[in-house]
């Protein structure tokens, strides 16, 4: 579900040892309401795409997030642990069909386990 639905599930969670586990959610703001509880790796996120305008001086104003979410790697506290989350800019507009200073992008990422002890 969507944080704007104010309808978030955490109970879907699988316990499988020894394997990551991704929170995938629309708005990025989400991290800073999840659960203590509810343990995961990294957070993967869209819904600013990063900035779709971007002019000097008017980013942080514009893009649709409490928290200082634009785009790419971030490490936010969330109680005692240090949690990540990362953020998309995407290939989508929303409102006006145009992107400026801020290309649709595809991101890929490579995620390495931990050795086995």
């Amino acid at each position: 579900s969507d944080l704007w639905l104010r309808q978030e599930n955490y109970d879907f969670a699988a316990d499988l040892p020894n394997l990551p586990v991704f929170l995938l959610t629309h708005n990025p703001d989400i991290a800073l309401s999840v659960p203590a509880s509810f343990d995961y790796d990294l957070m993967l996120a869209g819904h600013t795409h990063g900035g779709q305008v971007r002019l000097p001086g008017l980013i942080h104003r514009v893009i649709p997030t409490q928290y200082p979410f634009d785009k790419g790697l971030h490490r936010v506290p969330i109680g005692e642990k240090m949690q990540h989350v990362y953020v998309t800019s995407g290939t989508g507009m929303v409102g006006l069909p145009l992107r400026l200073n801020m290309p649709p992008r595809i991101d890929i990422l490579t995620v390495r386990l931990p050795a086995k002890p």
